[in-house]
């Protein structure tokens, strides 16, 4: 028997390993500790469960379902998988299905037909990304994603764009929900006399840790320090302090590893970098800039331009250009009243990235999808 109404309906959000490090993770999280207090029903699903941890402080009402312990390729558990979570999803009574990023586009397809319910497609990187999207596999989940979903979730309007072109979408299907920070209290929080750079991201190819080292290299001062933090415990990470240490680089760059604190990070910065080759819409750098933190970034296509005002509250750098990176750098690391002057200006441009407009426009999607489905059944 299904529901009369769409109050009090169950969403169940779909991940591929939600044990993973990961700001799309964490921005699920936000969004639907939220939604569970708004008249919903939420469950967390994960594919994989690599670690024996939750990252995120997940809402006590939000239910957690993992569907294989340990890492792993779906196809090698392809049968169990779906047993197991057609199992949860009939007994939860799921009136709609979130696949939170590409990879769990092939089991929330599967959800979405077998019982006729809605689907929405979370994208939290860019079409663009040669790192994520290359592989065949990829390309046929997002394809299944792009074709079966019933909503189309980005970032940004230039990955609206995108998903329009390359998928031959209809606009409507497409929806610009950015990211939200919290609102500023007004407490002034930037530390003007540290003397620290921070960068944080997962250990992985597209967060440009390779161009960071080569950039560190040429700003190294034994005055400042350049922390960055995130998991660094996997094959890449372990690379990458190699590589550290054999450019002579280790009092100056530190790997830092897993915090519960980021708030902590952001105040004892002097101002974060970003060195990525692709981005969503870096949540990264909206909290740094919620934090009062300067901000540098290669203008890379989606994500640092819209949150960046170039030259008052952070700069944009054109992508690739290393000499460029160093120059501005150089400059932040030498210049106090230039890092107070784009502190203060951190404020510009957050109002686009407001927690109560964009929460509102998640339940009016959520809404719509749950009526529409009413209204066929």
């Amino acid at each position: 028997m299904r529901k009369p109404n769409h109050e009090g309906c169950t969403i169940a959000v779909l991940f591929y390993d939600y044990s993973i490090i990961s700001g799309g993770h964490r921005v699920a999280t936000n969004v639907f500790n939220d939604v569970c207090n708004k008249g919903f029903r939420v469950i967390f699903l994960s594919v994989f469960m690599s670690r024996d941890t939750k990252l995120f402080a997940l809402d006590e009402k939000i239910d957690f379902y993992y569907l294989n312990i340990g890492s792993g390729h779906f196809y090698k558990s392809i049968a169990k998988t779906t047993r197991r979570i057609k199992r949860i999803i009939e007994d939860n009574n799921v009136d709609l299905i979130v696949a939170n990023g590409f990879s769990a586009d092939f089991l929330a397809v599967f959800v979405s037909q077998t019982f006729k319910i809605p689907m929405i497609h979370w994208e939290h990187t860019s079409l663009e990304n040669k790192f994520f999207n290359d592989g065949l596999v990829s390309r046929i989940y997002r394809f299944l994603g792009a074709k079966f979903a019933d909503k189309i979730v980005v970032l940004t309007e230039g990955n609206r764009i995108s998903f329009i072109k390359h998928y031959h979408l209809k606009p409507e299907k497409i929806v610009v929900v950015p990211n939200w920070v919290e609102k500023k209290d007004g407490i002034k929080r930037y530390n003007e006399d540290s003397h620290i750079i921070i960068s944080i991201g997962r250990a992985d190819p597209v967060k440009g840790f390779d161009r960071l080292i080569e950039i560190a290299r040429l700003v190294q001062n034994e005055a400042w320090q350049w922390q960055i933090w995130g998991d660094f415990d996997n094959t890449y990470g372990k690379e990458l302090a190699k590589i550290i240490s054999s450019k002579g680089l280790s009092n100056f760059v530190r790997l830092m590893g897993v915090t519960n604190a980021v708030q902590d990070v952001y105040r004892k910065s002097s101002f974060l970098v970003l060195t990525s080759y692709y981005e969503g819409l870096p949540m990264v750098l909206l909290e740094a800039k919620q934090n009062d933190v300067p901000l540098i970034s290669f203008d890379i296509k989606t994500g640092p331009n819209e949150i960046i005002t170039d030259g008052i509250n952070g700069y944009l750098v054109q992508d690739h250009d290393i000499e460029g990176m160093v120059e501005k750098i150089k400059d932040l690391m030498n210049n106090k009243e230039k890092r107070v002057y784009f502190s203060q200006n951190s404020y510009i441009g957050l109002e686009k990235f407001d927690k109560d407009t964009i929460l509102e426009q998640w339940m009016n999607m959520l809404n719509e999808l749950i009526k529409q489905t009413r209204k066929e059944t």
